[in-house]
């Protein structure tokens, strides 16, 4: 996927629904969710559609999604946040910020969580690069992390 991303192999613009996608992987991670007992809220103010590449937003979004849910605590939350230009999702998880200036290197991996390889936040950076979207990360005391996605 890196690669694929570096050699510019996803060049198709589409008009896409964000809240769309993002109802559509909250389905799809539905189960897992609640059988870790996190509370998922989320609040979508926005169904402007935004061009795009709709395959390389979809892998944002489920890596982001994947992330929250893997590294969350037990019986923690995910909140999803689409309003005007601005994706955000925050959620519970270790009580100490992530290295913001290794967070999205490839391999680089804070937890100990045996399914991650370090690869999440890596192509969602990429990811944001290649379609000129803006990616943050916040740290909230005492234990939410937020990444924060601009589009445009």
């Amino acid at each position: 996927m890196l690669a694929n991303i570096e050699n510019n192999q996803f060049g198709k613009t589409d008009s896409i629904i964000l809240s769309e996608i993002i109802n559509e992987i909250h389905e799809t991670f539905s189960e897992y969710i609640l059988m870790k007992g996190i509370k998922f809220t989320s609040a979508i103010s926005t169904n402007k559609p935004i061009k795009s590449n709709a395959q390389l937003v979809h892998s944002l979004i489920t890596n982001l999604m994947t992330n929250a849910i893997r590294h969350n605590i037990e019986n923690g939350i995910i909140e999803v946040s689409l309003k005007n230009n601005s994706f955000c999702i925050t959620n519970t998880a270790d009580n100490f910020p992530l290295q913001k200036d290794k967070i999205f290197e490839r391999f680089y991996k804070q937890s100990n969580e045996p399914s991650s390889v370090g690869l999440g936040l890596a192509i969602v950076k990429k990811i944001c690069d290649n379609l000129d979207f803006k990616i943050s990360y916040i740290f909230n005391a005492p234990n939410k992390h937020t990444f924060k996605i601009l589009f445009y």
